[in-house]
C-alpha cells in the first residue's frame, strides 16, 4: 500500500527537458510556511501498489521519465523503492524530488534513481532551517546534516531548488545558501506560487522578470544557475 495524493499521467515541467508521469505521495514531517501542497500533508489515500504500477504502465508508452514528489516520498521508503524500481525496469527515467531531511533514505534508492531534485529551504544552519520549514532545532540540525550528505552523493544528477519570496531577498539570506552549495550542482531558483499558498501565506510574491534578476545576481560567480516560473526552466548561467 501507498498512501497517494494524487499522479499526473503526463507533465511536461516536471523533469527539464522531458515528459513524465509525476506521483504525489501524502506526508510530510515539515510545515514550511510557504507549503504549496500543503493538503497533502496530512491526507488519507491509501491504495494499492498495482493501481500505481498501471499508471505507469499506460503512461511508459509515451513518456520519458517518472518523477515521485509530494509530501515527502521518503516517508513511505518501502513503497518508493518497488515504484521506483519497477519505473527503472520499465526504461523510465527516474527522479525523486525531496526535503533532504532523509538521506540513509535516499543512499538506499541510488541504484533505481538518474536524478535527485533537493529543496534547499535555508542557510544550511539549523535555527533559520527550523523557522523556515516549521520543525525543532534538533530535527533542523539532522535535516541540515542529511542534506548536506546528499550534496556529496557523485554518482547521480542532483539539482537544488529554493523557492523565493521577496522577503528572502533581503539581506544575505540567498547569499548564505550560495555559499553552502557545491558549484557543480544546477542550482534553481523557483519562484514562490501565490496562487496555491497555505491560509495562513502572509509572504510577498516576485514578478518572473525580478526572480530573473536576482538569479543575474546570484551567478555572477557561478555556473548552473536556472530559474522556474510558470513558463518553466530557464538557464541563467
Amino acid at each position: 500500500m501507498v498512501n497517494l495524493a494524487g499522479i499526473v499521467p503526463l507533465s511536461t515541467v516536471d523533469m527539464r527537458d522531458k515528459s513524465a508521469i509525476v506521483i504525489f505521495f501524502s506526508g510530510c514531517p515539515f510545515r514550511c510556511i510557504y507549503c504549496q501542497n500543503y493538503e497533502y500533508l496530512e491526507s488519507k489515500n491509501p491504495v494499492e501498489l498495482d493501481f500505481v504500477k498501471e499508471h505507469i504502465d499506460r503512461a511508459a508508452e509515451f513518456v520519458d521519465g517518472a518523477v515521485f514528489t509530494g509530501g515527502e516520498p521518503t516517508m513511505q521508503r518501502d513503497p518508493l523503492k518497488e515504484l521506483l524500481e519497477y519505473s527503472h525496469e520499465k526504461g523510465l527515467i527516474t527522479e525523486i524530488q525531496t526535503n533532504g531531511c532523509d538521506y540513509p533514505a535516499i543512499k538506499d534508492l541510488l541504484p533505481y534513481l538518474d536524478i535527485i531534485s533537493m529543496d534547499v529551504k535555508a542557510p544550511l544552519n539549523a535555527k533559520r532551517y527550523g523557522e523556515i520549514c516549521g520543525i525543532d532545532e534538533r530535527f533542523a540540525e539532522r535535516t541540515v546534516e542529511n542534506i548536506k550528505s546528499i550534496l556529496s552523493i557523485k554518482e547521480r544528477k542532483i539539482e537544488v531548488k529554493t523557492t523565493v519570496y521577496k522577503e528572502f531577498v533581503l539581506g544575505d539570506f540567498l547569499e548564505k545558501i550560495k555559499e553552502d552549495l557545491p558549484k557543480d550542482i544546477d542550482w534553481i531558483i523557483q519562484r514562490g506560487n501565490d496562487e496555491r499558498v497555505p491560509p495562513n501565506f502572509n509572504l510577498t510574491p516576485l514578478s518572473d522578470d525580478e526572480v530573473k534578476d536576482i538569479a543575474k545576481i546570484l551567478s555572477k560567480d557561478r555556473k548552473n544557475v536556472w530559474i522556474r516560473t510558470r513558463a518553466g526552466d530557464e538557464r541563467i548561467s
